[in-house]
């Protein structure tokens, strides 16, 4: 992943992510890449393309650590083997899927060879196929959890998220403290661009400095 108007380089993240001031980090990756696209701004375009996969793949990741720590959550508990037959099964395919890899690929290459409109219709199927995923495991994790209250308790559902915490938010803001507050701003939006929400999926959260 390159460096481009949007894209920076982030010390304490020691990665590359969306830099935009208050008036642009809400702004959906997709929007800004066919704004590129379309402005003969092909190796942003591309640049861009790259990152909005990572951006979502960031968030899967999350959602497949958190299903895995919900369904071993019970067995931990009983004394039973917290081995989960279908990590080998269910979840290996769904992983080993990567939904929008093949999609990003075909975008890279039609930005490269200045095919605007080819790109941006990649990186929309990319995006569907992302959705479709995401939303497939958002329902999975909210079955696990109802099942977890019914067996358990309201607190046992606590708990698990607890565990998720651990297990994959401490990680992404254990250096915190040492970012500026716009970073902290950027950081934390990238996680909301990335979860696809809002009109069309296509983010436009409201930023405002108070």
């Amino acid at each position: 992943m390159i460096e481009c108007g949007h894209l920076a380089w982030a010390p304490h993240l020691n990665r590359i992510i969306r830099q935009d001031d208050l008036d642009l980090v809400g702004v959906s990756t997709q929007t800004l890449i066919e704004r590129a696209a379309r402005a003969g701004e092909h190796e942003q375009a591309a640049a861009l393309a790259d990152y909005f996969w990572t951006e979502m793949n960031v968030i899967g990741r999350a959602l497949y650590t958190w299903i895995d720590d919900i369904v071993r959550y019970e067995p931990a508990q009983t004394g039973g083997s917290t081995n989960w037959p279908l990590r080998d099964g269910v979840m290996r395919g769904v992983e080993a899927f990567n939904p929008g890899e093949g999609d990003l690929g075909a975008a890279l290459q039609a930005f490269r060879s200045g095919d605007p409109e080819a790109g941006i219709a990649a990186v929309e199927r990319m995006r569907v196929r992302w959705c479709a995923v995401h939303d497939f495991l958002v329902v999975w994790i909210q079955e696990l959890l109802t099942s977890l209250a019914k067996k358990f308790s309201e607190e046992a559902v606590l708990d698990s998220v607890r565990r998720a915490f651990e297990n994959i938010w401490r990680q992404r803001y254990e250096v915190w403290n040492e970012m500026t507050p716009l970073v902290r701003l950027q950081l934390s939006v990238e996680g909301m661009r990335g979860l696809m929400r809002g009109t069309g999926r296509r983010v436009a959260e409201g930023v405002d400095e108070e």
